[in-house]
């Protein structure tokens, strides 16, 4: 027993001796590189991110552009409507009487409009006797004279 523990305690140590060292070597090596990839990934993503802010500049600047170009356009089109809008509005107001004095002469032609008849009411319920405010059985008979 004594042998097997020796022998146990010998590998354990022999294992920390010389294998300890290789695999923190080979975690340092491997973070290095995760570090160096990062590096790289943040540097191309900085120099995307000028790339499109020049490029949004541009868009915008080219928007405003277009904006400026389309505003005479948009004006001579809001004129032409409101010219449509003004001519269309005076031949339906036209249109509108003709239709008001067609109906109101139509209505004259039918006459009065019939009345509806009234409902009859209901005879009122006869009234219920009153209650005698003590019970008959109490009541003591009075002699007749």
């Amino acid at each position: 027993m004594n042998l097997r523990k020796t022998a146990g305690i010998v590998a354990v140590v022999a294992l920390m001796a010389f294998g300890a060292t290789a695999p923190s070597q080979a975690a340092d090596a491997n973070r290095q590189a995760q570090k160096e990839a990062f590096q790289t990934a943040v540097t191309q993503y900085k120099a995307a991110m000028t790339d499109y802010k020049v490029a949004m500049t541009q868009y915008k600047a080219a928007m405003e552009s277009r904006k400026a170009k389309l505003e005479p356009i948009r004006a001579a089109f809001r004129a032409a409507v409101e010219a449509a809008k003004a001519g269309a509005a005076e031949s339906r107001n036209a249109a509108v009487a003709a239709a008001k004095a067609t109906r109101d002469a139509a209505l004259a032609a039918l006459g009065a409009a019939p009345t509806k008849p009234v409902r009859p009411t209901k005879p009122e319920r006869p009234a219920k006797p009153e209650r005698p405010s003590t019970p008959l059985n109490s009541v003591v008979p009075t002699p007749a004279t």
